[in-house]
């Protein structure tokens, strides 16, 4: 399997758990060719990512959660953390593993929630 074919099938299987979970909505930013601007008050980035951080947003009761979802562990949770942590935002960091296994790391602005392996619905 491709790497795009492996980011859709994980995206879908993340927002299927994001909905079956209390979400009300769940949007992700398509990744292309094409880079957006983000400006931030010294210098503008291009990236492919909401304010180069995460690959979508997801609504949970009326708090707005950036999300990143990837399906080879963990990698990149500590800069993620560190940038959500930055502007003071939640986060939602999903490890999709093959099979029905995801792992979620909740971060609000005070502290981290690991959740523990959750099956998902085929």
């Amino acid at each position: 399997m491709n790497n795009r074919a492996k980011m859709r099938r994980s995206n879908q299987k993340a927002i299927e758990f994001l909905l079956q979970n209390g979400f009300d909505a769940v949007y992700l930013i398509p990744h292309t060719r094409y880079d957006s601007f983000t400006y931030l008050k010294n210098t503008k980035i291009r990236s492919k990512d909401i304010l180069g951080i995460a690959d979508g947003i997801a609504i949970r009761n009326g708090i707005v959660y950036l999300i990143q979802v990837k399906s080879n562990s963990f990698d990149g949770f500590n800069k993620f953390l560190s940038r959500i942590r930055g502007f003071n935002l939640y986060g939602l960091f999903l490890n999709v593993k093959d099979g029905n296994m995801i792992r979620v790391r909740e971060v609000n602005p005070i502290k981290v929630f690991e959740w523990k392996d959750i099956d998902v619905v085929k």
